[in-house]
């Protein structure tokens, strides 16, 4: 009888700690998620598009740029997220009608476009896909004598239009004029943050 009892128990055990037990990770299954979403990972540039829209409202705003950290004087070595300074630059906020979900348009620069203008605005119609949890490792800075290594998380690949996008250069069509915003170079074509919209680029 003890003998029985002490095999149930050692069943029920057993099953206990199958239960706990920590799944196993399929790397290959990973590797591959992570190869199919690297061939179809875009540059910004790839992904600008036209879109025409007429104006409805131009109005000032202030655009957040980039966020700089930067550490305590009694802690010189620890960055801390409480230590932060979001960067402003002045912009625009265009709310305009075309035949796309678009409906707003921020810009990181200055134009003289009014209410009623016809407008063609390059936009990167893209977003952020999530790479598996084991990211791959790439080197994000380098100085002598110094480097730094950061997981790579995600990647850009070709999105949708949204209700809000970010204008990086808008084509006044009456008055055969173009205004640049500060985040975008025509002539080298590079394009810098930010250049998705809000809830995007926070994912």
């Amino acid at each position: 009888m003890r003998a029985n009892k002490k095999i149930k128990e050692n069943k029920k055990l057993r099953r206990e700690l199958k239960k706990r037990e920590v799944p196993k990770i399929n790397f290959k299954a990973i590797q591959k998620e992570q190869t199919e979403l690297l061939a179809k990972e875009k540059q910004p540039s790839e992904l600008l598009y036209p879109l025409k829209g007429i104006v409805q409202k131009v109005q000032g705003i202030q655009i957040p740029v980039s966020e700089i950290y930067y550490p305590r004087r009694e802690d010189p070595i620890n960055y801390s997220p409480l230590n932060r300074r979001i960067v402003y630059h002045k912009g625009l906020e265009i709310k305009i009608k075309s035949e796309t979900p678009v409906t707003t348009l921020q810009f990181l620069g200055d134009s003289p476009i009014r209410k009623g203008d016809g407008i063609k605005a390059y936009v990167v119609k893209g977003k952020k896909e999530a790479l598996p949890p084991l990211g791959i490792q790439i080197q994000s800075q380098s100085y002598p004598g110094y480097s730094q290594t950061k997981t790579k998380t995600y990647v850009l690949v070709e999105g949708n239009f949204q209700k809000e996008m970010i204008a990086l250069q808008i084509d006044i069509l009456y008055a055969n004029r173009t205004n640049y915003g500060r985040n975008y170079n025509p002539k080298t074509k590079r394009i810098s943050k930010p250049y998705l919209p809000k809830h995007i680029e926070k994912t």
